[in-house]
């Protein structure tokens, strides 16, 4: 049996009556009802709906929907695994505190000597020199301290991997029940193509069918609008608006303007729709005169399906051998009027369809997903900027100290005998950085001041950075939503999934690899000084920067620690917004509902903002992706990261139980995607913590390779073979990751489907006895969804059939009649 899932759905609560309350008077009682039926409630013994609790179990969930028990339940299981990988990580923050590699910048921030950057360095047992025992000592506990570090970073990533696949397999396993426990109408369904574009009778294709012997419960046609359905769409929620602002007239305090915006909107709709009868369709047609584009095919048994599907494509689907060669050709009772139909096993449910979405060709749709993605890309690129800017102008680079005595008699010592007057300004700005914060604002503020307000004024700049970061990250969002409907999806599953990839793409490159390019400087390479180039005052402002080179100690201090600072803020504050700021919101909406005027308005106030699945997996998979990005360069991102996860799922759990209206049915379309994603983030990592490992300057391979510079220990430059073979634990995890995936995907699934098809091949045997059939479970159905493909009986559709039926009316009927059109609000 094909692949077939229950795809999302609209709830069956927000299509209560809709059309009859929306453009009335508000009624509280009518309003409390809504409420009670959008809302995240259970039933109680008497079956009135009731909170649920906070501490309900997950599975709970799972009567909602299977997507939203998979978001959960995977937020969950991840939050125990980074909890275990943070313990290990936690370990590599202690022995890097211990180290004295990042003693120079002493006072910029207390998080950098967790991070690798920390580890020791040479020591001079003259005092003076380096002698060769004082290079090979060095030499010798790097190499120790550097065999642990990959093991452990080999341990947690390692745990993460079989996390990957352990859930996986689970959540694949729990699909598949769902498919066996929960009849959807997709089960008993497919859809067929190839039909005559005059075909305007479904009876003769259920006709066809059953005399090849299969029972088929109905036969729904789904027509090519022209776009005419999209506009009928947009009409009638412009009609809806403008007679709520009928009613809002009534009003002393209404404002008329906002009626004749909404009459220009309908006016304008009015001509195109107008224009596409005019030009493509030649004249107004009822419904059913619309050209045929395809079939939806309800059986009666699933097992019905399975056999038709089966005996059909063996029948008619011959090769060219077999057609030339073998002389077999289709027998004429497999073809409908003349033509072979062209059959699709796996089709979305009624409730799932966006109908007017079907008439946009593969071909049409594919340009509009690059113009899409092009609109996309320019966005981010916008934001890019807008970000990289702000981080410009947040830079801070202090310069390398010296390790001395830094006693304020020696530092006014050291400050007259310097020649220039940047290398005073330095001597004073070290002494100042090893005060503690006690003896600097006792004893030597006044003499420190301007340092201070330097460095109080970066840090300050640094945190409204982390804001604009945020705020640029949430209107890109909106901006991205927007755009995406473009794309003109045939369901509302695979709008999601095509929303959730950009929006991860555009948070993690905002939040992860700007920060990288800002300071990245591989062997000369200096990639943010190219890209601010169109840009002259960006690229004049980084010319006084010294750019750390790749993950050295200048690195870990100036970007790795203000990155910390920047990202805490990031992870952090949605959450705690949602949470503190909820109530002030819901307060804020309850007083706005006293003052509604219409239905439509009141009921949109009794209840909470939609739950967006796609946002909140986008900001979880960024999460992931993000710690672990860096996790290898600053260990303490993983427990930042199991901290992020765990508000992530108890303010969310809050949140959806106490403030979110109830979210329709997901599938797990959003599921599947982000699992296609996420080993995309173990890739990363071990790349990063190969090339970070891997540093000639932290982790010499030889004591050869050390070198006099300037009177400190440096290293040369090493081949970029040598860091990966520095790195070897993690080089061979590395490798064995991609063999999985590349097994997985070159060699699993092609031989799963050629199995699948040899085992088509084979005779099926369906006990049709103990089957169900459609009538069956229909009630059962039809109490959660939409159990059929009639668009006259889909709540979002059937009036606006009615109204393309109505524009056979005259112009004066139409005129005289408008106000007692049925409308729906979609």
């Amino acid at each position: 049996m094909s692949k077939i899932v229950p795809l999302p759905i609209k709830s069956s609560a927000i299509i209560i009556k809709e059309q009859e309350d929306d453009i009335r008077p508000s009624d509280p009682v009518k309003a409390n009802q809504y409420m009670l039926q959008n809302m995240f409630f259970k039933q109680d013994e008497t079956g009135h709906p009731i909170p649920y609790e906070f501490t309900v179990g997950l599975d709970e969930f799972k009567k909602h929907g299977l997507g939203l028990y998979l978001y959960f339940k995977f937020l969950e299981c991840t939050i125990y695994v980074f909890l275990v990988m943070s313990i290990i990580a936690s370990v590599i923050c202690y022995f890097n505190s211990t180290g004295n590699g990042l003693d120079a910048w002493k006072n910029l921030n207390l998080l950098q000597k967790l991070s690798v950057g920390n580890q020791e360095k040479i020591k001079s047992s003259t005092g003076t020199e380096y002698t060769t025992s004082d290079i090979q000592d060095f030499y010798n506990n790097s190499q120790t301290w550097l065999s642990t570090l990959t093991w452990m970073d080999f341990s947690y990533t390692l745990i993460f991997i079989l996390f990957y696949l352990a859930f996986s397999y689970w959540s694949n396993r729990e699909i598949k029940e769902s498919m066996v426990k929960e009849k959807v109408p997709a089960n008993f369904s497919l859809g067929i193509k190839g039909l005559r574009e005059d075909e305007r009778d479904p009876n003769k294709l259920k006709g066809f069918i059953e005399d090849l012997g299969f029972k088929v419960k109905e036969v729904k046609l789904a027509k090519n609008y022209s776009n005419t359905l999209l506009l009928h769409k947009q009409e009638a929620e412009l009609k809806i608006l403008i007679k709520g602002e009928d009613i809002k007239a009534q009003f002393p305090d209404y404002d008329p303007a906002v009626k004749q915006k909404y009459m220009k909107q309908l006016l304008e709709i009015q001509a195109e729709r107008e224009t596409i009868i005019k030009n493509i369709i030649g004249k107004r047609l009822r419904h059913d005169e619309y050209p045929t584009l395809m079939a939806f095919v309800i059986f009666e048994r699933i097992g019905d399906k399975n056999l038709f599907i089966k005996e059909y494509k063996a029948n008619t689907n011959y090769s060219v051998f077999q057609t030339f060669c073998c002389g077999k050709k289709v027998d004429d009772k497999y073809l409908f009027r003349g033509n072979v139909l062209q059959i699709i096993p796996q089709v979305d449910n009624p409730s799932n369809i966006n109908w007017e979405n079907l008439e946009v060709s593969s071909s049409n749709r594919f340009l509009r997903q690059i113009l899409v993605g092009f609109g996309v890309f320019c966005l981010m690129i916008i934001t890019f900027f807008i970000v990289f800017a702000i981080n410009v102008v947040s830079k801070y680079s202090p310069e390398d100290c010296e390790i001395r005595d830094y006693t304020y008699e020696n530092t006014q010592k050291w400050i007259s005998e310097a020649t220039t007057a940047s290398d005073k300004t330095q001597i004073q700005q070290c002494f100042c950085m090893n005060l503690s914060l006690t003896t600097l604002y006792a004893d030597y503020f006044n003499y420190c001041s301007d340092i201070v307000y330097q460095y109080t004024g970066i840090q300050a700049l640094q945190i409204v950075s982390a804001f604009v970061i945020l705020i640029v990250n949430s209107l890109l969002q909106l901006l991205i939503k927007s755009i995406v409907i473009f794309e003109r999806y045939q369901s509302l599953s695979k709008k999601l999934s095509g929303t959730l990839t950009k929006l991860f793409i555009s948070l993690f490159v905002n939040t992860a690899l700007i920060t990288l390019i800002l300071k990245a400087n591989i062997y000369g390479f200096k990639l943010s000084y190219y890209l601010s180039s169109p840009i002259p005052p960006l690229q004049s402002a980084q010319q006084k920067e010294v750019f750390p080179s790749d993950f050295n100690r200048e690195w870990y201090a100036v970007v790795g620690a203000a990155y910390v600072n920047t990202w805490i803020i990031n992870i952090f504050s949605p959450y705690f917004v949602d949470f503190v700021l909820y109530p002030i919101k819901n307060w804020l909406r309850k007083r706005e509902a006293l003052t509604a005027k219409i239905q439509r308005d009141l009921n949109r106030l009794s209840v909470g903002p939609e739950f967006n699945l796609d946002l909140y997996y986008a900001n979880l998979l960024n999460t992931i992706f993000v710690t672990l990005f860096y996790s290898s360069l600053i260990p303490l991102m993983l427990p930042l990261g199991f901290f992020a996860l765990a508000m992530h799922f108890l303010v969310q759990k809050f949140l959806l139980l106490k403030y979110y209206r109830k979210p329709p049915s997901y599938d797990e379309a959003l599921h599947d995607s982000v699992f296609t994603l996420l080993p995309y983030s173990i890739i990363m990592h071990i790349l990063i913590a190969i090339w970070a490992y891997g540093h000639p300057y932290l982790f010499p391979s030889s004591s050869d390779a050390l070198v006099e510079n300037g009177g400190l220990l440096d290293v040369s430059k090493d081949s970029i073979w040598i860091r990966i073979s520095n790195s070897s634990q993690l080089s061979i995890l590395g490798v064995l990751f991609v063999i999985i995936m590349v097994i997985k995907y070159f060699f699993i699934n092609p031989l799963a489907y050629l199995v699948k098809i040899c085992c088509d091949n084979q005779a099926v045997i369906v006990d049709f006895a103990q089957e169900e059939t459609y009538d069956q479970i229909y009630d059962q159905i039809s109490s959660i969804q939409l159990a059929t493909y009639e668009i006259r009986e889909n709540e979002n559709y059937k009036d606006l059939v009615y109204s393309l039926d109505s524009d056979q009316r005259s112009p004066t009927q139409r005129k005289s009649e408008e106000e007692r059109v049925p409308l729906q609000d979609i």
